[in-house]
Parts: structure tokens; sequence; C-alpha cells
């Protein structure tokens, strides 16, 4: 039985701090996202039990579409309605959008219950659809798999079909092939999940001892290496792989040194691992939040830092996702712990809330 640890979490954490870093700086962006995406999906591969779901597929789909979907569906209309305050203040363009009508709100609102959201502040949601595509693939894969009998068999088809939708996904980015609703990237991430979801039979511990100092400096020597000489890097939601070749060799090398960065922070025992652990439960909501804090960072560098330094200074409040990538400790200190607090001051609340409804 797969028992979920801080461990998760801490990885979870890595990975959005990494989201987050990768959108508001333009040196580091190119490192970042070889593994910022791939790593949720290894998590997820590992976390997926194969044998407690395989009886109840639906449940499990039901569950996972519920987990996300209420989330998805309310900050998507939060800023749906606030369209029109973010364009009357200037964080959105006059050239790149219009005004909502009452008619745009209500179609939009209704896009978004399906998974079709479309609004610029929540734009790092997409690959929430992607995810849950990718889990929903493969859950099916192993669910039609469950009819036969021999298992190894079983293991040996389920490695076949999920690498040979891997290879489509390869094609499909190599060409430049989009698919609706970014269905080709889910293709990507079923090798990730396959992987995983094998590693997952040992235990976490005993996975543990392998992941080293040096082979995570050796992977990070590997990711820097092929960054320079293809001159490329990975961007999922613009279909860039770098190669079909480099693609696979390049996310796993990311994982890994991720997993040993977390290995790290989950052996040291102090209120830092707490916060990582805490940051990595709320990697949804920062993942929700995320480009409205920087515009909240932008809006207070252009009405009351440029007044006050009375200096030229060029900057564009309708920059996006950011105005100056030169601030990016800035927008990634306020990009995660903005978020964060939200969340915090909304849980006080609603404990308030409760105990006076009980009293």
């Amino acid at each position: 039985m797969k028992v979920r640890t801080t461990y998760w979490d801490i990885i979870k954490a890595i990975g959005i701090i990494s989201i987050v870093l990768g959108h508001c700086s333009t040196f580091f962006y190119k490192y970042v996202y070889v593994y910022h995406l791939v790593i949720f999906i290894f998590v997820s591969g590992f976390l997926f039990n194969r044998n407690k779901y395989k009886n109840d597929f639906w449940g499990f789909l039901g569950k996972k579409f519920k987990d996300n979907y209420k989330l998805y569906v309310l900050y998507f209309i939060c800023f749906i309605l606030l369209h029109n305050v973010f364009l009357s203040i200037g964080i959105y363009s006059h050239a790149s959008f219009s005004i909502y009508t009452i008619k745009d709100i209500l179609f939009k609102s209704i896009e978004a219950t399906f998974f079709l959201g479309v609004e610029p502040m929540g734009g790092a949601l997409w690959f929430i659809i992607v995810s849950l595509y990718a889990i929903f693939i493969y859950c099916i894969i192993v669910n039609i798999l469950e009819k036969i009998k021999n298992e190894k068999a079983k293991n040996i088809l389920l490695i076949i079909i999920s690498l040979f939708i891997g290879v489509i996904g390869l094609y499909l980015a190599s060409h430049n092939i989009h698919i609706y609703l970014f269905i080709n990237v889910s293709f990507l991430f079923l090798p990730i999940i396959l992987i995983s979801n094998l590693l997952s039979k040992y235990s976490l511990e005993s996975l543990k001892k392998y992941l080293n100092p040096f082979v995570s400096i050796i992977c990070w020597i590997f990711i820097i290496f092929i960054l320079n000489i293809t001159k490329t890097n990975i961007d999922l939601s613009q279909n860039m792989i770098i190669s079909p070749v480099y693609f696979y060799p390049i996310s796993l090398a990311g994982i890994y040194s991720v997993l040993y960065l977390g290995k790290l922070i989950d052996n040291s025992k102090n209120k830092f691992k707490d916060l990582i652990a805490f940051i990595g439960k709320n990697s949804y909501h920062i993942m929700a939040l995320h480009f409205i804090m920087f515009k909240i960072v932008d809006l207070v560098i252009f009405y009351i830092v440029r007044p006050i330094i009375n200096k030229p200074y060029d900057f564009e409040i309708s920059g996006f996702p950011v105005s100056d990538a030169r601030l990016w400790p800035i927008y990634l200190i306020f990009g995660v712990f903005g978020p964060i607090g939200l969340i915090y001051l909304y849980n006080k609340y609603m404990t308030i809330y409760k105990n006076k409804k009980l009293i």
C-alpha cells in the first residue's frame, strides 16, 4: 500500500517554484523548463495505485476529475469576471484585449465549465487539463489490460502501448502538430507515467538510496551540455521538445535531479522542510494565482515605486507575464508566497466562520 509522504509534497514544491521562476526569469527558464512539468507527471504516476483502482475505474476517474474541476472552474470564472477590471487598470492592453460584454462573460464562463477556459491570468492552468488527460489515458490502458490474466504479458503490453503513444507525441511535437486542448502533450507524458508507476512497486526509501549528488551533478552537466549544443529549449505549450532523441533523456535527468534535491530537503529537520512541504500542498493555488501576483508587483512598481524614484524607467505595465524580468527575485517571492498568504487567510476565515456556526 502506498502512503502519501511529505517527500512528494516537497517534490511538488520544487516543481511549482520552478514553474514560477520559469515564468518570471529570462535566464533560468530554459533550465527549469526541462523538468518543471514532467516532475508533476512523475509524482502522479508514482502515486497511481493500479491494484486499488483496477476494480474502481470510474471511481478513480471521478475522483481525479472532482479534485481538479471545482478549482479550475472557480479560478477561471473569477478571472473572467475581473477581465474588464484588468483592462481598466492597465495590466491588460487595450491593443490586445477588448472589453467583455455580459454575453462574453456568460459564454466564456460556460467554456470554463467544460475545461475550455481561455483567459491570460489563468494561462498556467492549461497544464491541469493536460496532466488529467495523460493520467486518464494511462488509466484506460491499464483498465483494458486488466482482462489479461498473465501478469507478465499485461506489463509488456502496458510498456509497449505507453511507449508507442509517447513516440506519437514525439512525432507530433517534432512536426509542430497541435491537437485540440494540448492532447499531443498528454501523449508525451505517457512514458513518464509508465516509468514512475513501474518504480512505485519499490518502496520510496529503497529508491532514495539510488539518489546521490554525483549522479545529480552528471545529470545537470548533461542538461546544460544538450541545451548549449542544440541552442534550443523545452517548452511543451509551444511543442518545443529540443528533439525526439533528447526529450526523454533530458527530462529524466531533470527528474532525477529534482528527486535528489527533494531527498536533501526531506532529510533536514527544520522549519524550512515544513515550509517547502506546505508550498507543495498548495501548488494548485500557486499555479492558478502566480500570474496575478506578478501583476500586483507591476502595479506597485508602476504607481508607487516609479513616482518615488523619479527617474526614467522603461516599464510597460501590460507586459505579460511580467513587465521587467530583471526583477525576477521579487516576482518569484510574491508569485510563490502571495497565493499561500491568500489561502492561509481564507482557511483562517473559514475556521472562524465554521466555529461561529457551531456556537
